[in-house]
């Protein structure tokens, strides 16, 4: 399983944020891809993905593979 990077994406946000963190927070209006890769940094598998996102495991593999 992947993990997530230990070392926090450092950006100057007026949120203080971490570029990930802002990620999670949009999450729901990332596309589809992004969502996919965003859950996959995040340690989920793709039949996980699939079932959180209502698609199927091969298209988010298809996808992780891009």
């Amino acid at each position: 399983m992947p993990k997530l990077n230990a070392e926090p994406e450092v950006e100057a946000r007026p949120d203080n944020l971490t570029a990930f963190e802002s990620k999670l927070v949009n999450f729901p209006a990332l596309k589809q891809p992004e969502q996919i890769s965003l859950l996959n940094r995040a340690g989920f598998r793709p039949i996980e993905i699939a079932a959180l996102l209502g698609t199927t495991s091969n298209t988010v593999s298809v996808q992780l593979s891009q």
